[in-house]
């Protein structure tokens, strides 16, 4: 399986069949090494970790995105590609949320109540994501 360990030391995560429509559906994204982005080295740290880092197209990340927020299965990071046409802010914003859902980032949980700014901001980016279906 992939993906961190649980408190008992086993691991957690999608099925086989899920595993392997996600490789089909995303390409993988390797984060950019020896990067100032606190953002870009989390990610490296997460992946030398044993987690996974995909990028998908707009489309392909809508259909995701639900199913990663339901599962929250360890150490699966999908980011969008860049045909969804965010800004820097807005994939800074959807990077953390993802890292969060894959259990990587607990900071974030703070940064994104209901009625934070990074809410909005994060609800605006799919919004995003969504008009370059």
């Amino acid at each position: 399986m992939t993906g961190f360990p649980d408190t008992t030391g086993t691991f957690s995560g999608p099925s086989r069949l899920t595993r392997l429509l996600l490789r089909i559906t995303t390409a993988s994204r390797a984060p950019v090494t020896k990067s100032l982005d606190p953002l870009e080295r989390a990610l490296h740290a997460a992946c030398d970790g044993g987690a996974v880092s995909r990028q998908a197209s707009p489309r392909n990340f809508l259909l995701w995105y639900p199913v990663l927020r339901r599962h929250r299965w360890p150490g699966i990071i999908l980011l969008p590609n860049a045909d969804a046409g965010l800004s820097q802010l807005e994939v800074a914003i959807v990077t953390r949320h993802m890292l969060q859902i894959a259990g990587i980032d607990s900071q974030t949980e703070a940064v994104l109540a209901p009625s934070s700014p990074a809410q909005e901001a994060l609800q605006q980016a799919l919004s995003r994501i969504r008009a370059h279906l």
